[in-house]
């Protein structure tokens, strides 16, 4: 016999191998030879005992298989085949096979509670296996929803677990234990995710990893809804930066020719320390939404020699119902378009709401300005609405004077008229000043917008006689628009024109003044590529009435954009090109900006982005401006962590302007905790060159909200369940049992009182947590329980504990013996398998299926008359059914 396999045979666990031998017989006559092979424990032969024939002075080829186990582990073993011929003789070759060290880990759950109760702690079993066959040290992580705090511990020796070493082929049970003390609101579906990673791979391989999850309900213990409080919501922020600056200087004395130009030449530092805490809340507190506040609080700290722009304090409360309203704090008290932004004050208003007309007044100071002043005013508004609810028409128009700034009035009128698929809104505004040598209308502002199916059409002007404000003498603005919607094509048009006359001195030096602008816009979606481009062009000619043309400076603006995704990424592209002329000076300038874009979204909550920029303007007088640059970002969001990080660089070169750069570098990290609050910090810094000095700028910011609600009235419509749980034998009251309705969940008391507050009508169901009633025992209620709720009314709903009660039997077969009498006698036979029984007490009904040995059981069967049914039964031949129903009268523990 001749071994004429490799010297090692190499194999992997659960795998098969095949190796050749050569059996030669020198006789005279054919051998018959069995084949025996000795293999390691829990190794397999195929081919073991089989037996050959070998020829006279022939040779037979034989094939050995053997299976490698999972369970053996890396390693050299040993085989023998030994082959033994019909005379007794024997010959045994050894081979060898070395099993290759394979990794592999598995994660599984044991085992877990469906629920808890809020405040209480529970342990979720993991099995953590070694699927490989070498011994592997594996770190173990844990991810437990809302952040609930954990502790992970090795089931075999009670000690900590963040790293284990698993032997071969084995397993190690794993203890995870949550705590839900720190819980704070409503219940929910908690996630545990325990997670295992190999912790020394070998170099360039990947390490095994396996996890497993488990959900378990956080029942919240309050049988009061939620909703049955109207709750405030409030958000906490709180931040603080800080700035430092150091803006450069310039060289002291000019820099001789031939020496190298003074770049650190960074100068004084300044710095900026500020801190914010800010508190807003906005909401409604009754059924209908009607009753509304909204709250908002502003505290500003600041210190250092750079100055805060705006560094004043706010607060704004108001509160508004069906019948007034009232305003306190700083806001704009000004309603019209106007007035512009100068009647931003702090102040207080309040308005009355009357049937079809509101009545209000103001007082405020510009605290906020330099100039200051106080101003009082007041309004009043009429409206109705009018609708036609058989053809779906609306209608609504408003009539309103106000007086502002102390000499101001304004009328206004406003209409709304809306027919699926138009609607059509046009208000007209009146004002004029309180002065009988002036014309009474002083301005007015007309705004109109009306929808046709894919059109919009927008109309919007202004007129303003002499004097208005002291702003302006004369002014005419006309606003137009014009957009044509489809699936994928979309065209927008847009003009603008306006005419002033100043004459502010009210003398011979007048200037007039006109501006005309319009702008198209088109944008259309190529498929099935799925680019987007825009195209757009505008004109925009200004004059002076000073002027022999009927333009001073024209400008033509084109602009481009493109944008192009491919799978995971999207380039896009925009072109702006400017050309103005001016027919006095007779000059021209172009102006031109280019911007591509790259975005790639490699994974969920992964994007890198990159940007480059060239922008021109050349001058026919001045030269050209060059500026050039780019930047780059990269973010990364995990379950409630996000980091992102930034680069830019840009250059600026002119023709009579010395080149500088600037780099700038930011970076932001952001965290969520438990109940939706959050926390970031952001750092930046800015660093400009120029030939002899440079510049630096660094922030860092911090910043914490914390969003919160609070109870502030409880609604009046609210349906109660309430009733009291005691002992059917002692009465004594039952405490801590657990109940369950429309999602709530409560215990009883002391007293067993229990109750639920619920906000809706309708029918619900009470259930009882069977598994906290004490062993041997159930209610004498069978649930869950239909009641019927409506709000602002009570259900009262007592029940009591009492002894469990079984009905429980058999289902057999009997035979007939022979006997003396004629009849003979019934011998007790084998049970009957799978026959469906009923039991019924008219209001109740349950089903069981006997067993092997023909058994029933009814179990929890409340008090009172029950009937047993059999309602199918597969009946051998010549048998028949001696009784299908059977009536009972059940007693507490009976």
């Amino acid at each position: 016999m001749q071994y004429k396999g490799p010297a090692v045979v190499e194999a992997g666990p659960r795998s098969n191998i095949t190796v050749p031998f050569f059996v030669s017989n020198s006789s005279r006559i054919d051998q018959e030879i069995v084949s025996s092979t000795e293999l390691p424990e829990f190794w397999q032969s195929a081919t073991s005992g089989s037996s050959i024939t070998v020829p006279a002075r022939g040779t037979e080829l034989v094939l050995v298989h053997v299976f490698v186990p999972m369970s053996a582990g890396a390693g050299e073993y040993r085989i023998s085949l030994t082959l033994t011929d019909s005379a007794g003789q024997s010959d045994s070759i050894p081979f060898t096979v070395l099993v290759l060290p394979e990794k592999g880990v598995q994660v599984s759950l044991v085992s877990r509670p469906d629920y808890i109760l809020q405040g209480e702690s529970y342990d979720a079993t993991y099995s953590v296996i070694n699927s490989g066959n070498i011994e592997i040290r594996y770190g173990l992580s844990v991810f437990s929803g809302n952040r609930l705090p954990y502790s992970l511990i090795n089931g075999e020796t009670g000690e900590p677990a963040s790293e284990v070493t698993i032997p071969a082929g084995t397993s190690l049970p794993v203890l995870v234990r949550v705590d839900t003390a720190s819980l704070v609101g409503s219940g929910f579906l908690h996630t545990l995710e325990l997670k295992a990673v190999e912790l020394d791979p070998e170099s360039g391989e990947n390490p095994v990893t396996a996890r497993a999850r488990s959900t378990v309900e956080i029942v919240r213990v309050s049988g009061v809804d939620p909703s049955i409080l109207h709750r405030l919501p409030f958000t906490l922020s709180l931040s603080a930066s800080s700035n430092m600056k150091a803006p450069g200087k310039e060289p002291e004395t000019a820099i001789p020719d031939g020496e190298s130009p003074v770049f650190f030449n960074t100068g004084a530092l300044n710095f900026q320390n500020t801190g914010d805490l800010s508190l807003k809340s906005a909401g409604s507190f009754d059924e209908y939404g009607k009753q509304k506040i909204r709250i908002e609080m502003r505290k500003h700290i600041q210190a250092g020699n750079l100055l805060v722009a705006d560094p004043v304090d706010r607060y704004l409360m108001e509160f508004s119902n069906p019948f007034a309203s009232l305003l306190v704090g700083d806001r704009n008290w000004s309603l019209s378009p106007l007035l512009g932004s100068s009647d931003f004050g702090r102040g207080i208003g309040a308005a009355a709401k009357l049937p079809f007309v509101q009545v209000g007044g103001y007082y405020y100071s510009n605290v906020f300005a330099a100039e200051g002043g106080e101003t009082a005013g007041g309004y009043a508004l009429y409206e109705r609405r009018l609708r036609d609810y058989r053809n779906g028409y609306a209608y609504q128009a408003a009539a309103s004077a106000k007086t502002d700034l102390a000499d101001t009035v304004h009328f206004s009128l406003a209409q709304t008229f809306q027919s699926p698929p138009k609607n059509i809104d046009a208000s007209l505004d009146l004002a004029g000043m309180l002065d009988p040598e002036q014309n009474f209308h002083k301005a007015a502002l007309f705004d109109g917008e009306a929808i046709f199916d894919l059109w919009h059409i927008a109309f919007k002007g202004v007129y303003a006689d002499p004097g208005f404000k002291g702003l302006y003498t004369d002014l005419f603005q006309v606003n137009a628009s014009v957009l044509y919607t489809l699936v994928d094509f979309m065209v927008d048009l847009r003009s603008f024109l306006s005419w002033s006359d100043n004459n502010l001195a009210r003398d011979s030096s007048r200037s007039a003044s006109h501006t005309l602008v319009a702008e198209f816009t088109g944008a259309h979606e190529f498929a099935p590529f799925g680019t987007a481009v825009t195209a757009g062009y505008s004109n925009r000619t200004s004059g002076d009435a000073h002027s022999s043309m009927f333009y001073d400076t024209m400008t033509h603006t084109l602009l481009i954009r493109a944008l192009q995704p491919l799978g995971d990424i999207k380039l896009g592209l925009l072109a702006d090109f400017d050309l103005t002329g001016s027919a006095l000076s007779d000059s021209f300038s172009i102006g031109h900006k280019t911007r591509a874009t790259f975005l790639w979204n490699q994974s969920p909550g992964s994007t890198l982005n990159s940007t480059l920029f060239l922008n021109g303007s050349h001058f026919t007088a001045d030269g050209s401006t060059w500026r050039f640059g780019g930047d780059a970002g990269v973010a990364r969001a995990f379950r409630s962590d996000t980091f992102s990080f930034g680069l830019g660089n840009s250059w600026f070169i002119g023709s009579t302007n010395p080149w500088s750069t600037s780099i700038s570098a930011t970076g932001r990290f952001v965290h969520k905790f438990i109940n939706q609050q959050d926390f970031s910090a952001s750092l930046s810094a800015l660093s400009t060159i120029e030939p002899e000095k440079i510049g630096h700028n660094f922030k860092v910011e911090l910043r914490y909200s914390m969003p919160f609600s609070v109870p502030v009235s409880r609604k009046q419509s609210v349906a109660l369940v309430r009733g009291r749980v005691v002992n059917g034998i002692t009465g004594a009251p039952v405490a801590g049992l657990i109940l369950r309705c429309d999602g709530l969940a409560t215990t009883t008391n002391k007293q067993g009182i229990y109750s639920f507050y619920i906000a809706k009508d309708g029918d619900f169901y009470v259930t009882v947590d069977q598994t906290r009633l004490p062993p041997g025992t159930m209610t004498d209620i069978v649930t869950p329980y239909q009641v019927q709720l409506k709000r602002g009314k009570v259900k009262t709903l007592n029940f009591a504990v009492i002894p469990e009660s079984v009905i429980e039997g058999y289902v057999n077969l009997y035979t007939r013996e022979k006997g003396p009498e004629p009849e003979g006698t019934l011998k007790k036979g084998s049970g009957l398998e799978n026959v469906l029984l009923e039991l019924s007490n008219g209001e109740t009904l349950k089903r069981v299926f006997t067993d092997k040995s023909g058994k029933f059981k009814f179990s929890h069967v409340q008090p009172g008359t029950w009937t047993v049914s059999l309602l199918d039964a597969r009946i051998p031949k010549y048998h028949f059914i001696e009784s299908t129903t059977g009536q009972f009268e059940i007693q507490p523990g009976q």
